[in-house]
Protein backbone atom coordinates (compact mmCIF):
# COMPACT_ATOMS: atom_id res chain seq x y z
CA UNK A 1 0.00 0.00 0.00
CA UNK A 2 1.13 3.65 -0.94
CA UNK A 3 1.51 6.31 1.51
CA UNK A 4 1.16 10.16 0.01
CA UNK A 5 3.47 12.78 2.14
CA UNK A 6 2.23 16.00 1.08
CA UNK A 7 5.03 18.50 0.37
CA UNK A 8 3.43 20.90 2.96
CA UNK A 9 4.56 18.25 5.93
CA UNK A 10 7.72 17.95 4.27
CA UNK A 11 8.76 21.90 4.55
CA UNK A 12 7.33 22.25 7.93
CA UNK A 13 9.44 18.89 9.00
CA UNK A 14 11.88 20.45 7.52
CA UNK A 15 11.74 23.86 9.32
CA UNK A 16 11.26 22.29 12.88
CA UNK A 17 14.55 20.55 12.25
CA UNK A 18 16.20 23.41 11.55
CA UNK A 19 14.98 25.26 14.34
CA UNK A 20 15.60 22.37 16.29
CA UNK A 21 19.35 22.81 15.68
CA UNK A 22 19.28 26.52 16.09
CA UNK A 23 20.25 27.29 12.83
CA UNK A 24 18.82 30.27 10.69
CA UNK A 25 17.04 30.07 7.15
CA UNK A 26 20.60 31.92 5.90
CA UNK A 27 22.89 29.13 7.44
CA UNK A 28 20.82 26.25 5.69
CA UNK A 29 20.90 28.73 2.63
CA UNK A 30 24.66 29.14 2.44
CA UNK A 31 25.28 25.43 2.94
CA UNK A 32 22.65 24.94 0.00
CA UNK A 33 24.36 27.32 -2.62
CA UNK A 34 21.06 29.40 -2.97
CA UNK A 35 19.53 32.63 -1.32
CA UNK A 36 17.73 32.80 2.02
CA UNK A 37 14.93 33.64 0.12
CA UNK A 38 14.77 30.41 -2.03
CA UNK A 39 15.31 28.37 0.99
CA UNK A 40 12.21 29.92 2.50
CA UNK A 41 10.01 29.10 -0.33
CA UNK A 42 11.26 25.56 0.36
CA UNK A 43 10.07 26.14 4.10
CA UNK A 44 7.06 27.64 3.00
CA UNK A 45 6.07 24.62 0.39
CA UNK A 46 6.45 27.70 -2.75
CA UNK A 47 8.66 25.55 -4.26
CA UNK A 48 9.32 21.94 -5.02
CA UNK A 49 12.53 20.27 -2.82
CA UNK A 50 15.00 18.79 -5.17
CA UNK A 51 16.33 15.53 -4.64
CA UNK A 52 19.63 16.90 -4.54
CA UNK A 53 18.76 19.41 -1.99
CA UNK A 54 16.32 16.81 -0.03
CA UNK A 55 20.07 14.70 0.03
CA UNK A 56 22.12 18.36 1.25
CA UNK A 57 19.58 19.45 3.58
CA UNK A 58 19.42 15.87 5.72
CA UNK A 59 23.51 16.11 5.61
CA UNK A 60 23.41 19.71 7.01
CA UNK A 61 20.71 19.02 9.49
CA UNK A 62 22.35 15.49 10.62
CA UNK A 63 19.08 13.45 9.95
CA UNK A 64 18.03 11.13 7.65
CA UNK A 65 16.00 11.55 4.45
CA UNK A 66 13.43 9.04 6.11
CA UNK A 67 13.41 11.80 9.01
CA UNK A 68 12.53 14.23 6.54
CA UNK A 69 10.03 12.45 5.30
CA UNK A 70 8.78 10.74 8.30
CA UNK A 71 8.92 7.82 6.83
CA UNK A 72 9.83 4.10 8.84
CA UNK A 73 13.52 3.12 8.34
CA UNK A 74 14.31 1.25 5.54
CA UNK A 75 11.20 2.49 3.30
CA UNK A 76 12.05 3.80 0.21
CA UNK A 77 11.08 6.63 -1.42
CA UNK A 78 10.41 7.96 -5.16
CA UNK A 79 9.21 11.31 -6.14
CA UNK A 80 9.01 10.65 -9.60
CA UNK A 81 5.68 9.33 -9.06
CA UNK A 82 3.00 11.71 -7.76
CA UNK A 83 -0.47 10.71 -6.43
CA UNK A 84 -2.55 13.29 -8.55
CA UNK A 85 0.46 15.50 -9.07
CA UNK A 86 0.46 16.28 -5.25
CA UNK A 87 3.08 15.07 -2.58
CA UNK A 88 5.75 12.04 -2.89
CA UNK A 89 4.41 8.61 -2.94
CA UNK A 90 6.29 6.44 -0.90
CA UNK A 91 6.45 2.48 -1.67
CA UNK A 92 7.26 -0.03 0.96
CA UNK A 93 8.34 -2.25 -1.59
CA UNK A 94 12.10 -2.06 -3.23
CA UNK A 95 12.18 -1.96 -6.93
CA UNK A 96 14.98 -3.14 -9.02
CA UNK A 97 15.55 0.46 -10.21
CA UNK A 98 14.97 2.00 -7.52
CA UNK A 99 18.24 0.37 -6.04
CA UNK A 100 20.11 0.87 -9.06
CA UNK A 101 19.54 4.47 -9.25
CA UNK A 102 20.37 4.45 -5.44
CA UNK A 103 23.31 2.77 -6.31
CA UNK A 104 24.16 5.38 -8.97
CA UNK A 105 23.48 8.40 -6.94
CA UNK A 106 25.66 7.13 -3.85
CA UNK A 107 28.46 6.52 -6.59
CA UNK A 108 28.12 9.93 -7.89
CA UNK A 109 28.45 11.06 -4.14
CA UNK A 110 31.92 9.16 -3.59
CA UNK A 111 33.40 10.04 -7.06
CA UNK A 112 32.75 14.22 -5.93
CA UNK A 113 34.07 13.45 -2.60
CA UNK A 114 37.47 11.90 -4.07
CA UNK A 115 37.61 14.60 -6.54
CA UNK A 116 37.68 17.01 -3.80
CA UNK A 117 40.01 15.04 -1.45
CA UNK A 118 42.36 15.16 -4.78
CA UNK A 119 40.99 18.71 -5.34
CA UNK A 120 42.21 19.81 -1.43
CA UNK A 121 45.26 17.68 -1.68
CA UNK A 122 46.75 19.23 -5.12
CA UNK A 123 46.43 22.48 -3.60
Amino acid sequence: MDTTIKEKEIGSRIKRLREDKDYSQDYLAQRLGITQKAYSKIETNQTRLSVDNLLKIADVLETSINKILDVDGGTVYNNYSTHHGEGIVIHKTTSDKIIELYDKLLKAKDDEIEALKKLLIGT
